[in-house]
């Protein structure tokens, strides 16, 4: 009787806590990183390596897909599970680098804001407001208009998101 009061208070402690603490978005981070991590032990297949005589497998679920190749082929015969863990580093790697960077130039400017004030502290915050009123798509319209280039327009919309 007493196990069971002890294990009814841990689930409610735990259930408790489950409604305060994102756990999917955890739970997701976590396998992210382990993906990551560990992309050259769980990848099936090197990513860069095609076989043109599997090209464009469906997935396993679809007819004519096989357990092989879970998510399906590609046009030059590339397995797409092993395409999207090794992508994980990149992605993971781009994201922890951009947040890192945002957050030491926001710390070094609101340490220089707080230390001198005044004029200084009024001029970075209107910097600010005018960078957080431009809008992103916008932005990023007029820089494909201007150059024609997508890659050139994602990259510089992206970091302007983060």
């Amino acid at each position: 009787m007493a196990f069971q009061n002890r294990l009814s208070k841990n689930l409610k402690m735990i259930f408790s806590m489950a409604k305060r603490v994102p756990v999917i978005p955890i739970f997701v981070l976590i396998a992210a990183f382990t993906f990551a991590i560990f992309a050259p032990w769980i990848a099936p297949f090197q990513p860069r390596l095609g076989n043109l005589s599997e090209r464009l497998v469906p997935p396993f679920w679809m007819e004519g897909g096989n357990s092989l190749h879970l998510l399906g082929t590609d046009y030059l015969g590339r397995d797409i599970l092993s395409r999207v863990i090794y992508g994980a580093r990149v992605s993971l790697t781009v994201a922890l680098l951009a947040v890192f960077s945002a957050g030491t130039m926001g710390t070094i400017i609101g340490l220089v804001s707080g230390y001198y004030g005044g004029f200084v502290d009024i001029l970075l915050m209107r910097f600010a407001d005018i960078t957080l009123s431009i809008p992103m798509m916008l932005l990023a319209i007029i820089l494909v208009a201007k150059y024609q280039r997508a890659g050139f327009c994602c990259l510089s919309a992206s970091c302007r998101l983060l």
